[in-house]
């Protein structure tokens, strides 16, 4: 599946010595031999991918080796030939030639035929393809050559019967290990009387696939092929990742796929050793912003996908010195493959003689009733889900926390009246680390979450008004659960069972974030996903 190239060779030579800074011709580039058009210059870089970071610039792309911080600033339409993998920087101009629903087909013929994500390598050639006039169909029955060709990779044989062959399809696309009799012979009958061909079919099982997204029994085929062509995207177009031979392509490919289920694409994307999962060849830079000027201001200043960004500040004396002479804080976001899937990270520094500042730099979902006139939350949806009916409503998350200060990281869930959603009635922070109460709090029991025990502690009072119930989430085994997932509905339903909240509360928002009281620090949130099911 793989294009055949005459490369243009870039040899590494000696890049200079010292840490820090930035050749412009960073590898003494060296011309081993000419180049067609559409064919790839490769640029070898010794180490790993995850030894590298990637970021776009005016000038092309920032090339920087972590260990050094020696970066070169390169041309983007390189292959960075790294030891374990490639990354093709052209990938993000070749997916921008069709239109996203026929790349999408292709990436699901991938999907369909071999049960596997494809490589950006193999993706740009049959975008090539399709861009230079070549039907899906005839991409299709090219797929199935190249799979009969690479029958120890693929399994098929051009010997196999129109029964296996239609097995094998069901397994891919339907997931399905044994098909069921009826849909077997409907589809086998196709081929046997010639109505469609082996490539054909393919394309026709897909959409029938797709019809079930609406099923309540079947819908999870639809959301897995769904969530593969997410991973799809996210390998190929956003990471622009090839691996060294077609078999290791292949079955890296195969790996991945079998890693993404109906409800989660998490598990493939850590499969894949890069630490940067929001590098994007298709975007030009994740969304950020800095800490307003107004310190009595709590802005909903940006936005990524239906996560609002939070970088609010504020003071608890008057008098406060400049936010420019004593407090610092921004915050970088952008979107992840799945539904309603973010990574983010915040940083802040304060003035050694500063003691009246507390920054708040964090991501929400839904809309938080105290802030709803702030700029941008305006415009964000309220979740507005009754507790009796949150389902499976959970929050995964995968955080690393560095600081010389108290921090306090949590998840700080709002709630309001049955009755009213405008009435705030609970504000529920679920700590994952360093966690806090105040004196006096009345310890309720404890809840499993995330495979820990927490504490509940309840203050009348502590939740941003007199009646309003804080309640304090709380470790007990532990001072910080990092990483995990958490099911709110653990959460409200022991407060129902405590006479807390009643069963018509309803849930406006959930934020993550961190309360920061001094120092420095830096917040790597890899991932946040919430499902709302």
């Amino acid at each position: 599946m793989r294009t055949a190239m005459t490369c243009l060779v870039i040899l590494l030579g000696a890049c200079g010595g010292g840490s820090g800074g930035v050749d412009r011709d960073p590898m003494n580039l060296v011309v081993e031999s000419a180049t067609s058009a559409g064919e790839a210059r490769i640029a070898p870089m010794p180490g790993r991918r995850a030894d590298f970071r990637i970021s776009r610039s005016a000038a092309g792309f920032l090339v920087t080796r972590t260990s050094t911080g020696q970066g070169w600033m390169l041309d983007s339409d390189l292959l960075l030939q790294f030891d374990d993998m490639s990354v093709n920087l052209r990938m993000g101009a070749a997916a921008s030639l069709l239109p996203t629903a026929q790349v999408d087909e292709l990436i699901e013929l991938y999907i369909a035929f071999f049960n596997r994500i494809p490589d950006a390598l193999g993706l740009e050639y049959w975008i090539g393809q399709v861009y230079g006039g070549m039907p899906i169909d005839r991409v299709a029955e090219a797929f199935y050559s190249a799979a009969v060709a690479a029958s120890g990779d693929t399994g098929y044989s051009a010997s196999m019967s129109n029964s296996d062959f239609v097995s094998v399809i069901y397994k891919n696309v339907l997931g399905r290990q044994v098909p069921d009799p009826e849909g077997l012979a409907y589809w086998t009958n196709a081929l046997d009387t010639g109505i469609a061909t082996r490539g054909s079919l393919v394309g026709t099982m897909l959409k029938s696939a797709h019809s079930f997204k609406s099923d309540p029994a079947f819908g999870w085929v639809a959301a897995l092929i769904d969530n593969k062509k997410e991973v799809g995207r996210w390998v190929s177009m956003w990471q622009g990742i090839s691996y060294p031979s077609a078999s290791e392509s292949i079955q890296k490919g195969k790996a991945l796929a079998a890693a993404v289920t109906a409800n989660d694409v998490w598990a493939a994307i850590e499969l894949v050793a890069t630490p940067q999962v929001d590098f994007n060849l298709q975007s030009s830079s994740p969304v950020s912003t800095c800490v307003p000027t107004n310190p009595w201001v709590e802005p909903f200043d940006a936005r990524v996908g239906e996560f609002a960004m939070m970088s609010s500040w504020w003071g608890v004396e008057a008098g406060l010195v400049s936010p420019s002479t004593a407090f610092h804080q921004c915050i970088t976001a952008a979107p992840l493959p799945g539904t309603n899937s973010i990574t983010s990270s915040w940083s802040w520094a304060y003035d050694g003689s500063t003691t009246g500042i507390s920054g708040y730099p964090g991501v929400g979902f839904g809309r938080n009733p105290i802030s709803a006139a702030a700029p941008g939350n305006s415009s964000s949806r309220p979740l507005d889900i009754r507790v009796d009916e949150l389902g499976e409503f959970s929050m995964t998350y995968d955080v690393d926390v560095e600081t010389n200060w108290y921090t306090h990281t949590f998840f700080d869930v709002w709630f309001t009246s049955g009755t009213d959603p405008q009435v705030l009635t609970h504000e529920v922070a679920i700590s994952v680390r360093l966690p806090s109460y105040h004196e006096g709090d009345t310890l309720l029991g404890s809840v499993m979450l995330a495979g820990h025990k927490f504490d509940v502690w309840m203050h009348k009072g502590t939740g941003q008004g007199p009646d309003v119930y804080g309640i304090g989430v709380i470790p007990a085994d532990t001072t910080s659960v990092l990483k995990g997932q958490i099911r709110l509905r653990d959460v409200t339903d022991f407060l129902v069972s405590k006479g807390v909240m009643s069963a018509q509360t309803r849930l406006q928002a959930v934020e993550f974030g961190t309360e920061n009281f001094g120092g420095r620090g830096t917040v790597y949130l890899r991932r946040l996903s919430i499902a709302v099911q």
